[in-house]
């Protein structure tokens, strides 16, 4: 039944005006959401006064394996922060712990156990897990086979590796054909204060981080659910003295980079300026966070950003895990939600042992109505997907849809061969209308202005903000030079020597009685 409605009046102060709603769910599954404004009489058209949202509320728990060479600072303000998170279940691998003879065996794990023989995903502890963290541990804990099981746990089970920069082993020592494929930068180089800026005040130390416009759209990176406040307090994050910042490889997403705050950039190479990236591995994902000190947002204001970062981040992966699949093959979708138009993009992972069975298969992706609870979707599809392997990965299968019309459709996947069960293989996508002409903004985009600004060391002032220019400009100074050529008889000081000339020899002449 429709939930009553959360209502906003408002006067708009100028050519645009942002509302934030929140909302409350009271059950869980995906829900439908409207969003409507009332016409104004004045108002030519009012087609485009409403806009649906589809929501997806869940319940999970997200389950997370932090590894790390040493109990240092990093992991032990990750460790206390999702370990006071409820809605996270947390296991902890260090290699190197101290021996305190309290008791016979160490505190935490100090062993990441890779199963020999076939499957070793399924038979190890990253099984059940939605993220693994890996912070700074060498490849003498981590070898080639820790790696390739880490690799398969993000493109074969969909899982999400974050790879936290640490300032001697990761990733400076690794040289593994695995972790190259996992690791979303390239020509990382580091970024350290050690002079006076590093000891200044908190707020006014090292580098900042600035997000994207990407970054900004990203739920784990979102401390406020308006965006202005949301930067606003990124802004105001106490600053960092070391980092690595690199070049994001092909296909991957910059959502955040350094931050001089005003101060001339550090960066020698314009292009290395990723400090926190995003790619996608075949069914998962891996995130590149190019600080080891993410605990110095705890000054002054204690959990209130540094939990909820690493919460949001936990939820953020397990939710990215949720895609359907069995024993022979998995199916996810790039977005769950698209607008009418655009291509919804299919992606599914088969097992091995399925293609090595039967060796001509082919598989298509139908796009079904969404059926109603418990019921199964039925009859021809409306849109076909077909897939095909990607060059140099046989197991990995893509492919895309257009043309879909504005709806709710479940996703099912279809093989040539009936010894195959994908029954329950289906995924959820939702199709929103086309965007009016009339919503279009023609303003300037502040947040890619304020993006090269930054880059180039620089500073956005808007309209509003002229008052403030003098005193950002206060302390600088400009030196010209100008070269003139002039005929020496048109410069002012040959006509005063002339005159002065003439007044000597008059003075001469009295003096000694001459006329």
């Amino acid at each position: 039944a429709p939930q009553e409605a959360t209502v906003q009046t408002i006067t708009p102060t100028g050519d645009s005006h942002e509302v934030t709603f929140e909302w409350t769910a009271s059950r869980l599954g995906r829900q439908r959401l409207i969003i409507r404004a009332e016409p104004h009489p004045d108002e030519i058209r009012d087609d485009n006064n409403q806009k649906e949202l589809l929501v997806n509320v869940v319940d999970d728990v997200a389950r997370v394996l932090l590894i790390d060479g040493e109990a240092r600072w990093e992991f032990r303000f990750i460790d206390n922060a999702l370990t006071r998170d409820e809605r996270v279940d947390v296991d902890q691998v260090v290699f190197s712990q101290p021996f305190l003879g309290i008791r016979n065996e160490p505190f935490f794990s100090s062993r990441l156990e890779v199963p020999d023989g076939e499957n070793p995903l399924e038979r190890s502890v990253l099984a059940d897990s939605d993220l693994v963290i890996v912070g700074d541990a060498g490849p003498e804990a981590l070898d080639q086979a820790a790696w390739s099981l880490l690799e398969s746990f993000v493109s074969d089970a969909g899982g999400t590796l974050v790879m936290v920069a640490g300032k001697r082993d990761l990733p400076n020592k690794y040289r593994f054909e695995a972790f190259k494929n996992l690791i979303p930068v390239d020509e990382l180089v580091p970024l350290e204060f050690t002079d006076d800026q590093g000891r200044r005040s908190p707020t006014r130390r090292g580098f900042g981080i600035a997000l994207s416009p990407e970054g900004q759209r990203e739920p784990m990176l979102q401390f406020h659910l308006d965006p202005t406040e949301n930067r606003r307090v990124w802004d105001t994050l106490p600053g960092h003295t070391w980092g690595l910042v690199g070049v994001p490889r092909p296909g991957s997403t910059v959502l955040a980079r350094p931050s001089f705050r005003g101060r001339p950039t550090r960066i020698p190479d314009p292009k290395q300026q990723a400090l926190f990236v995003h790619h996608y591995h075949g069914l998962g994902q891996v995130q590149w966070l190019g600080i080891d000190s993410t605990w110095r947002w705890r000054h002054r204001t204690g959990d209130t950003y540094h939990h909820r970062f690493w919460g949001q981040l936990a939820r953020w992966a397990a939710h990215n895990k949720a895609v359907s699949g069995n024993a022979s093959v998995r199916l996810g979708v790039e977005t769950a939600e698209v607008t009418a138009g655009e291509a919804v993009a299919v992606t599914v992972r088969w097992r091995p042992d399925v293609l090595e069975r039967i060796g001509d298969l082919s598989a298509q992706a139908e796009f079904h109505p969404a059926p109603s609870k418990g019921e199964t979707a039925a009859g021809s599809p409306l849109a076909i997907a077909r897939l095909t392997a990607v060059d140099g990965r046989p197991l990995l299968w893509r492919g895309q849809a257009t043309g879909l019309p504005p709806g709710d459709y479940q996703l099912r996947l279809s093989v040539s061969d009936p010894g195959i069960d994908t029954a329950g293989v289906t995924a959820d996508v939702f199709v929103h209308p086309p965007t009016s002409g009339e919503l279009n903004n023609l303003a300037g985009d502040h947040l890619h202005l304020a993006e090269l600004a930054v880059a180039s060391g620089g500073q956005l002032v808007t309209l509003e903000q002229l008052d403030s220019l003098a005193e950002l400009l206060v302390g600088t100074r400009s030196h010209r030079e100008l070269t003139e050529d002039m005929l020496i008889w048109n410069h002012w000081t040959v006509l005063l020597g002339f005159f002065v000339l003439m007044t000597a020899e008059w003075v001469v002449r009295k003096v000694h009685g001459l006329p």
